[in-house]
């Protein structure tokens, strides 16, 4: 049995203690952006976007400011360049959805990373002052998560059985995700399904949406030799392989073309998606990906 299925509970909640404290410490150097690729779902003050009609204040201009947001009449009085200040009238909010189906967390590090993606979301949300919602999600089986049971939910995960090799797409149609809201989506997307359907609800609602999808090495590029006895992530059933380097090559090209269909599914619902690997700091692994895709940025 691997490892990470014999972890007592107590050795799981320790390690949910400490996979949070290191998403804090993360969260106090990168944030998820809450910019959208088309306009932005809130602000704190600062100039105005045309999203707010709360006048306070002026500022004097800096390059970069849009010009449109000049206050013509402060310029005529002073002969300087001012600013128009606002408050946003719109209130961040943060849908943060948690795949807890088994292959999230069979592997130590794998289930390590995943837990921090998941505190890593829920503080950048209340950093930036957000309202901050939590789902967790298996297949059809959807429900809200408070952060502080998720060493339940992942035991629970661990203990359970599928009857059927293929863990179906979360249902997240179930949910009452929030219009506008950012969405992100932790999930390593081992499953076979609609993967239109599912980027079709994460990205419905106007809002942006983040897919952080964890993933190992030992899964993206195994070194399987000769005969192999592998156990199925969430049926636990095991079967009877042998691998030579042309099997073992048709299945690293399978496994990166499927990545490759859900990106470029990702790409056309206008998610942004990144693949943060399990080696590594946390702040290291989304600095790959995670900040290339603008998913996280500089606190």
């Amino acid at each position: 049995m691997p490892d990470g299925l014999r972890t007592s509970s107590g050795e799981l909640g320790e390690e949910t203690r400490a996979a949070r404290e290191r998403a804090y410490l993360a969260a106090r150097r990168i944030k998820l952006s809450f910019v959208s690729q088309r306009d932005r779902v809130g602000s704190q003050l600062g100039a105005g976007t045309g999203a707010s009609t709360e006048y306070l204040d002026h500022r004097p201009f800096a390059p970069g400011d849009d010009p449109r947001y000049l206050d013509w009449r402060a310029f005529a009085r002073s002969g300087q360049l001012m600013m128009r200040v606002f408050r946003a009238e719109v209130t961040l909010s943060l849908d943060v959805i948690l795949d807890v189906s088994r292959s999230m967390f069979f592997e130590p590090a794998k289930r390590r990373r995943t837990l921090e993606l998941f505190f890593f979301a829920v503080q950048s949300g209340l950093g930036a002052s957000a309202s901050v919602l939590t789902y967790q999600a298996d297949g059809e089986r959807v429900s809200p998560l408070e952060a502080g049971l998720v060493d339940r939910s992942v035991s629970q995960a661990l203990e359970a059985r599928s009857r059927t090799a293929s863990t179906p797409a979360p249902a997240l149609s179930r949910l009452p995700l929030r219009a506008r809201a950012l969405r992100v989506l932790i999930s390593d997307l081992l499953f076979q399904g609609d993967f239109d359907g599912l980027l079709r609800d994460l990205t419905a609602g106007d809002g942006p949406a983040r897919v952080l999808v964890p993933y190992s090495p030992a899964e993206s590029n195994p070194t399987w030799v000769g005969d192999c006895q592998l156990a199925d992530a969430e049926t636990t059933l095991a079967r009877s392989f042998h691998f030579d380097r042309s099997a073992l090559a048709r299945y690293r090209r399978s496994y990166s073309s499927h990545f490759e269909h859900v990106a470029e599914r990702a790409r056309r619902r206008g998610a942004l998606m990144a693949r943060v690997t399990s080696e590594g700091g946390l702040v290291d692994a989304l600095a790959q990906d995670g900040a290339r895709q603008r998913i996280v940025v500089p606190c």
